[in-house]
Order: structure tokens, then C-alpha cells, then sequence
């Protein structure tokens, strides 16, 4: 059952110039709570969480489901309402010259989108600052959004490609301590959680955990194969710090890494002795 809720900002328009992100809201809409059917000069994104929605776009009906986002471009009548199931969902608007053109560039078509999990870390962020009249914070109320859309203009097909291009990411920078998903996320401009869950999809476990066994795999290796200290062994492997080594090679294999050293010298010397 969806319990009503709502949560809803407006920027005073006098007080921006250029593009802006207009308003924003978190409604848990109820059947029979409608919105206002207007023609609006702003664009309008939308993204259910939970339930479904009534959608209208020139005069045609379309139910929005769970995971899937609409838009409705500048200009267009917007004609929506909670189905009996009630409807759950974040919606951002965006006002300003060139709101079209944006759009346009990012190849985002009006009506239903199939983008996947509502990413609310974003919309939460974009309601964390809208209130501010700061200039910083109202560019990253506009950067949130940036990134939002380019989420809603990701095809559900390009999910592959995603996931490939975090896979090679991470085999290119897993030695580097700091690299982390919140960082590669960041680069491949997708919400960590969009990238968790795409990979996890795929591969069965996140990307935290992926990156984690590359690091663990290159130190063990290392270990075999090179006459590398502890510390430099777990600084080559992509490890914060000696310590933090010690205790993952311990909770993988049981014992520390001096022990597995010392454990393949060993059998590396009974087979010469066989030989």
C-alpha cells in the first residue's frame, strides 16, 4: 500500500537567468489525487518508484510502471494521474534558453523512458540544495540533473556496453588505492547505483566486490612471483595500506601473506628436490 506523501520545491523564477533547474518533488500519490492538466513552458521529468501511473501525450494513454521515467518536453501538455494502485515517484523540472536544444542533444524523446532503477540519491541531492540561492549550489542542482538526463537518454540496451567499459576500467586501475565505484561511476556519468546494479546483473556480484577480487588475485600472484616486500606487494596491488593487506590475504586464505610466502618457496623447493 502506498502511503501518501508530499514534497515539493519551486525556485522563484525572478531570481534565476539561463538554464535552472526549475522545481522539484516527491509525491506518493493516492488514486483520485490528480495534478493540474496545464501546458507547461518548462520540460519535466518524471521517474516511478513504486505503483504506476497515467500518462497522456497526445491523446494517447500509457501506463508508467515501476523503474520507468516520462518526459514531457516545453510546450506539451502535461496530463497525468495515480492509477488505483497509487503512484510513487521523484519529478525535476527544468526552465531556461535552451532547455529544447538540450534535450534534443541528448536524444531524449517525449513519453515513456526504460532507463531502470530510480537513481533518488540524485533527486535528493537536487532537493538538498534547490532552496539556495548560491550560485555553486544552483550549478550543482544543474549538474545533478545533467546527469540524471543522461541517464533517462541511456538506452536499456547499452546496459552491455556499460557494464564492458566498468569491467575495463577497473583491469586498468585497480592498482591505484583510491580508485573506487563511486569514482568510476563518476566517469562512466552514471549514479553508483545504476552501475551496481547493471553489474551485478551481469556478473552476479557488484563492482566493489570485482574490483576487490582483481586486487586480491594481482597481490597473491605477487607473492608467488616476485621477491616484493609486504608493503610493496600490497601497494602494487592497489591496497591502502600494509595493514589493511595483512588482514584481507588473512580472511581470504586463512593465513597472512609472510605464510603463503613462505608456503610456495617451500613446494617450490620439494620439486627441485624431486627432479
Amino acid at each position: 500500500m502506498i502511503v501518501p506523501y508530499r514534497r515539493h520545491y519551486v525556485v522563484p523564477r525572478l531570481s534565476q537567468k539561463g538554464l535552472f533547474v526549475r522545481s522539484i518533488g516527491h509525491f506518493a500519490a493516492p488514486y483520485g489525487v490528480n495534478e493540474e492538466v496545464r501546458v507547461a513552458h518548462f520540460a519535466e521529468f518524471f521517474w516511478c518508484v513504486e505503483g504506476t501511473g497515467e500518462f497522456y501525450l497526445d491523446g494517447k494513454r500509457t501506463i508508467l510502471n515501476r523503474n520507468e521515467a516520462w518526459y514531457y518536453p516545453v510546450g506539451s501538455l502535461h496530463d497525468y494521474r495515480p492509477t488505483r494502485e497509487g503512484f510513487h515517484y521523484w519529478w525535476v523540472t527544468l526552465e531556461g534558453p535552451g532547455t529544447d536544444e538540450l534535450c534534443r542533444g541528448l536524444n531524449l524523446k517525449p513519453g515513456r523512458l526504460h532507463p531502470g532503477p530510480c537513481p533518488q540519491e540524485i533527486f535528493r541531492a537536487i532537493d538538498g540544495k534547490i532552496r539556495s540561492q548560491d550560485p555553486a549550489d544552483c550549478l550543482f542542482c544543474l549538474a545533478q540533473l545533467f546527469r540524471l538526463m543522461t541517464l533517462l537518454a541511456l538506452p536499456r540496451g547499452l546496459s552491455g556496453d556499460l557494464v564492458q567499459r566498468a569491467k575495463e576500467l577497473m583491469e586498468e586501475r585497480f592498482t591505484i588505492s583510491q580508485f573506487n565505484v563511486e569514482q568510476m561511476a563518476e566517469l562512466l556519468n552514471v549514479s553508483r547505483v545504476v552501475l551496481s546494479r547493471t553489474f551485478s546483473r551481469q556478473y552476479g556480484m557488484p563492482p566493489s566486490k570485482f574490483l576487490h577480487g582483481l586486487r586480491l588475485r594481482k597481490a597473491l600472484e605477487l607473492l608467488c612471483k616476485s621477491n616484493l616486500s609486504i608493503k610493496e606487494v600490497a601497494q602494487e596491488s592497489g591496497f591502502s595500506s600494509p595493514e589493511y593487506f595483512i588482514r584481507v590475504i588473512r580472511q581470504a586464505v586463512g593465513v597472512p601473506p609472510s605464510t603463503i610466502r613462505e608456503q610456495h618457496l617451500k613446494a617450490q623447493l620439494n620439486s627441485f628436490g624431486e627432479i
